[in-house]
């Protein structure tokens, strides 16, 4: 039994990828299932992004932005092609108000730093555990670098 899997094209300007060498990740759907919520659950780094879709409209080549998580995503040549506009890296968080300066409490050690944990990235296993490694480097020879 064979699952669906789909390749996503990605770029991001700021890291001064080239649009025409694009990046791909794999959504363990149809492309015509994918929706912008998993887009966004799939998308391979960390940090927060804004997400622009390739679209052809009145025969020139648009950057559609999409309002809802749940909606379906346009196609461009056949493929889900996107532009990953990088808002925050991952680890960094928005300080919502300046941090103010309390006086030190009298016997009561200072407060330690607890070491903030990476978020694990999710491995997905598209096939199985009982395939073989060779299935998939077979796998990714034959599907991921396919342009």
């Amino acid at each position: 039994m064979s699952k669906v899997i789909s390749n996503v094209f990605y770029h991001i300007p700021q890291d001064k990828d080239d649009p025409d060498i694009p990046n791909v990740f794999c959504v363990p759907k149809a492309q015509e299932e994918i929706r912008l919520a998993d887009i966004k659950n799939y998308f391979p780094l960390n940090g927060q992004y804004i997400f622009r879709f390739k679209y052809k409209y009145n025969n020139q080549v648009v950057w559609m932005d999409i309002p809802e998580n749940s909606k379906k995503l346009p196609i461009y040549e056949g493929r889900i092609f996107l532009k990953a506009t990088r808002v925050q890296w991952g680890d960094q968080q928005k300080k919502a108000e300046p941090e103010q300066v309390q006086a030190p409490v009298q016997n009561q050690p200072p407060p330690q730093q607890v070491p903030q944990q990476q978020p694990k990235q999710e491995y997905i296993d598209f096939f199985g555990e009982e395939e073989e490694t060779q299935k998939q480097k077979q796998y990714q020879e034959t599907n991921l670098l396919d342009f």
